[in-house]
């Protein structure tokens, strides 16, 4: 459990840094990074500054998470909290994994972008990689 908890935190905060990166006027990954139209290949939203830190944030709040669990201390959260809160990770991952049936996740129909095609690759394997690992870890907090 201390491995898998630490490989989250790690993702989670390279994660939220990529979206800081962003979020200051970075372009790299930020074309395959956003779901396209099919037919334009337009982006389907372009979130802006605030968005991307706001991101950032949660997503450094759950690689934080994860550190306490390895710290095995209720010091900073009380233990229902860590395993309610990485519980709910788990289940905001799995359910991106699953996809909203058009754009994102496994479940897309647009297929033929190139967000589609890092998504099946990169993306929604990582997302239920995330989902699995947090509800497992969240299963067994004590």
């Amino acid at each position: 459990m201390i491995l898998l908890a630490l490989l989250n935190s790690l993702i989670f905060f390279l994660l939220g840094s990529i979206h800081i990166y962003w979020a200051v006027g970075g372009q790299w990954g930020l074309n395959a990074a956003l779901p396209q139209l099919s037919d334009t290949g337009k982006a389907v939203f372009n979130p802006g500054r605030v968005a991307c830190i706001v991101v950032a944030l949660g997503l450094w709040a759950f690689a934080a998470l994860f550190l306490v669990i390895n710290l095995e201390t209720s010091a900073f959260l009380p233990v229902h909290t860590i395993k309610w809160g990485t519980i709910s990770v788990g289940i905001v991952f799995l359910l991106r994994a699953i996809g909203d049936f058009k754009y994102v996740g496994f479940t897309k129909t647009v297929k033929a972008t190139y967000f589609a095609q890092m998504d099946t690759r990169w993306f929604s394997p990582l997302c239920l990689y995330l989902g699995l690992a947090s509800l497992g870890i969240g299963y067994l907090a004590n």
